[in-house]
């Protein structure tokens, strides 16, 4: 699999999207219903890493204050997405083993 042209042809896929039918907001995320779980893989970069991706954000938000920025200690890497989040996720319904 060529990386670039699967990244180019999601890319082209969510620019059609949002073009023809628009975004739609997940309809849980400010829910205080979302039971949604799963397991991932993150790294948190070292402390000195954060505090200058903060200062960018910082001035960011002073251009666009209306857009969401991670707090400091949310800052990270998602490495790998093992099991997507769904509702009613429970370890015991997996062979952990396997993963």
């Amino acid at each position: 699999m060529n990386l670039a042209e699967h990244y180019d042809a999601m890319r082209e896929a969510a620019v059609s999207q949002l073009l023809t039918t628009g975004a739609e907001p997940d309809p849980l995320l400010f829910s205080g219903q979302d039971a949604r779980r799963g397991i991932t893989l993150l790294a948190r970069p070292p402390a000195p890493v954060t505090a200058a991706i903060g200062r960018v954000l910082a001035d960011f938000q002073l251009i666009a204050p209306e857009h969401y920025y991670y707090p400091a200690a949310d800052i990270h890497l998602t490495i790998l997405s093992i099991i997507s989040c769904y509702p009613g996720f429970q370890l015991t319904n997996i062979d952990s083993a396997a993963y």
